[in-house]
Order: C-alpha cells, then structure tokens, then sequence
C-alpha cells in the first residue's frame, strides 16, 4: 500500500510539473508575441529612432519606427473667410510643384468648419494621388481650387488700406483730388485684400502716394521717377486705373 500510495504521490507532482510547464510555454508565446511589430498600414519605414538593445519602455511610448504612406499625399490649404463658403468637398485642385516643374490634380476631401481669428482663413485638406512616390512630405506648393463656386469681387493691394481710429480705409482718386473712403476687407493672398464693403467695381483706388494724403488735395499720377515732393506741392499718387483704361498701374479687381 505503501508503495501505492508513493507512485500516486509521484504521478500527481508530474502532472503538476507538466501543467506548470505548459502555462510557462504560453506565457513565452504571449511574450514572444509583443516583440512582433505588424505595421496597421502598407508603407515604407522613413526612420527608426531606437537602436539594437535599447530597452523600451511602454510607458513612456517610446517611438521605435516611423512608418509613412505616400501613395496618397494630403496638403492644407489656407482659404480667407469670404472664399471657404465657396469651397465645397470634392471640388477639383490643380496645384504647381515648382522643385519638380510639374502640375499635379487632386480634390477636396475636407472643409474645416472653423476660421482662424488671427488670420482670417479656414484650413482645406486636399488630397493628391502619388501613384509614383515623386511628392515628398513638406514639398511647396502654388495651389487652385478650379472647382469652387465663381466668386466676384474687387481686390487690392495690402499696402493700399490704412488703418485708422474709426476703422479701415483707403484714398481714391476722385476726378483728380484724394477723397477717403472706409472699407471692410478680408484677405485674399500674402499681398491683396477682398474689399467686402466700400468700393465699386471702377473706383480708383491710390496704391501708393509721396507725401500726407488728404481730402481734398489735388492727386497727379506718376509717371516715372517722380521729383521728390515739396512740403507744399500736392501728393503724388499712383492711382488704380478702372479695369477697362489701357494705362493701369495698379487696378481695383
């Protein structure tokens, strides 16, 4: 009985032994199994910002590679306030990659539904297909949306609107003496404003002038080199030609 009793004893800690080794067997899988990277997109490994033997450490999420897909490229677009209602998802871009001397088409995927206050302008994501991997991320680009709805309106340069106490404004040229005008404006590019309030098509606006402008005084256009002005000579001005006039130095568009 003894013996009986011994054997029992030893088959009961194998089998012990043999479930102990099983658990540390799936353990070892499971632990083999987070040292397997699986990529959630087809791409091409740009970087890889750890080293051989490096420990990381999950907690601080440690980056170990930097996988980028370019088959598809994504540009923002910044689009002034008056325009982004004119812009609709799925309107057709055309875009100028000046480095590589070529023009590329894409479309609106998405219109953001908010206007930055400092800048007046809301983001457009635009996609562009890359089938060949010649757009690179952070390439420049001279960007059109072709598809957006037609939009008129009268533009001028930056330097042309002043600001005041009472708010914006700009010099015309009214049948040869400077008059003031206010003006609400948003902008449209790096050096021209939409003018949404205070001007019709045909104004002329002054671009630039020698000298303190005001009401009243007599403008001469320049042409050339203007003569420095004298403290009592009338400002001269560069005055914006309707679009019509073949002489046009600067138009109100």
């Amino acid at each position: 009985q003894a013996d009986v009793d011994r054997l029992a004893q030893q088959r009961a800690a194998a089998l012990a032994s043999a479930e102990a080794a099983a658990a540390a067997s799936r353990a070892a899988k499971v632990g083999v199994s987070l040292f397997n990277l699986r990529a959630p997109f087809a791409g091409v490994i740009e970087s890889v910002p750890g080293e051989i033997g490096e420990v990381a450490n999950p907690m601080m999420a440690t980056p170990l590679v930097r996988l980028i897909d370019i088959s598809q490229v994504e540009a923002k677009l910044p689009v002034p306030e008056a325009r982004i209602a004119d812009v609709v998802r799925g309107a057709e871009v055309s875009a100028r990659v000046r480095s590589l001397d070529q023009t590329i088409k894409g479309e609106v995927a998405y219109v953001a539904h908010e206007i930055d206050p400092q800048t007046h302008t809301g983001l457009v994501t635009v996609r562009f297909p890359n089938p060949d991997q010649a757009l690179r991320a952070g390439l420049f680009i001279e960007a059109t949306i072709t598809g957006a709805k037609h939009h008129e309106g009268i533009t001028v340069p930056v330097g042309a609107v002043y600001r005041g106490d009472t708010g914006l404004y700009v010099w015309l040229d009214a049948s040869g003496a400077a008059k003031q005008r206010a003006v609400t404006t948003s902008p449209v590019s790096t050096d021209r404003v939409e003018v949404t309030r205070g001007l019709e098509h045909g104004d002329q606006v002054i671009v630039s002038a020698q000298g303190v402008l005001r009401d009243g005084a007599r403008v001469t256009t320049a042409r050339g080199e203007a003569p420095a002005a004298a403290e009592e000579a009338p400002a001269a001005a560069e005055a914006a030609k309707p679009a019509s006039a073949e002489r046009q130095p600067e138009a109100a568009r």
